[in-house]
């Protein structure tokens, strides 16, 4: 998924500026997928500038892998979710996520934890997002038991 989410260019509305730029984000599930769609951007953004006589500048700055949650680990602690909080089905998401560079020295969990449980209530990126004192509670339970629970799998 490739987001455009910051543009600049030009300070008046009735002249063309020299010059124009912009940022965003990329986000795959596959590294391959990353290096495709780095590919395609490079090969679309060039094609279109020649097309226009200009020149380009791409800065792509490719600094995180996708975060996958180990299975096994996963499945042990989703059980012990259940006996303190609601446990919701897991869908692949593309949140992207530092956590990912923990990967090569440990078996990562990754979860989210609701705070608005609502229908189609703002996401956390939203200017309308309310988090819930409420959730609170259960995040700090489910990192409490988390913890324990793989502290006592992995000994």
């Amino acid at each position: 998924m490739l987001s455009i989410t910051e543009l600049h260019g030009g300070h008046v509305w009735n002249v063309v500026p020299d010059k124009a730029s912009f940022q965003g984000t990329v986000r795959y599930f596959h590294k391959s997928d990353g290096e495709l769609v780095e590919k395609r951007f490079k090969q679309q953004v060039q094609s279109i500038a020649a097309g226009y006589g200009i020149t380009t500048d791409i800065d792509w700055d490719d600094f995180q892998n996708p975060l996958v949650s180990d299975m096994e680990l996963s499945k042990i602690v989703a059980d012990n979710v259940r006996d303190y909080a609601q446990l919701e089905p897991i869908h692949p998401s593309m949140a992207g996520e530092d956590f990912c560079d923990f990967m090569p020295v440990t078996m990562p969990v990754f979860a989210f934890i609701g705070s608005n449980g609502e229908k189609g209530c703002p996401d956390w990126h939203s200017p309308h997002f309310v988090g819930l004192d409420e959730s609170l509670q259960a995040g700090v339970e489910f990192y409490a038991n988390a913890a324990l629970t793989v502290l006592n799998e992995l000994s």
